[in-house]
């Protein structure tokens, strides 16, 4: 990818109209181009047994036999591991989490008196 980080591979594929304008470009796709070489192999092994999880995970999902939710999606279950904190794969820099995810923030809640005297003794 060099310098054009995943925003440009994006930009790349839908001006060479592999995907459209308004649809939507899944990450575990960007994360698998990303390492393939010009001639469209992947030299790694275990990045090609991680290439071919995702293949056989999104021909699933097309046909409705994988659903994703949230942070378990296409990715996470190819690498087998969850997110790390702070980052999203596969997305590019400083996208975190709750924004490509859309999760809520947790609200604080009020601590009654009569509780907060009672952690205090």
């Amino acid at each position: 990818m060099s310098r054009k980080g995943y925003i440009g591979l994006e930009t790349e594929l839908r001006q060479r109209k592999i995907f459209r304008e308004d649809e939507e470009v899944d990450r575990s796709f960007l994360w698998r181009k990303a390492r393939e070489d010009k001639s469209g192999n992947i030299t790694n092994t275990e990045t090609a047994e991680v290439a071919e999880k995702i293949d056989d995970l999104l021909d699933k999902k097309k046909r409705g036999e994988f659903i994703s939710s949230g942070s378990n999606d296409v990715l996470t279950t190819a690498l087998g591991s969850q997110e790390p904190y702070g980052r999203v794969r596969g997305v590019g820099g400083f996208v975190k989490p709750q924004v490509y995810f859309k999760t809520p923030r947790k609200k604080r809640e009020l601590v009654s008196k009569a509780l907060a005297e009672n952690f205090k003794e």
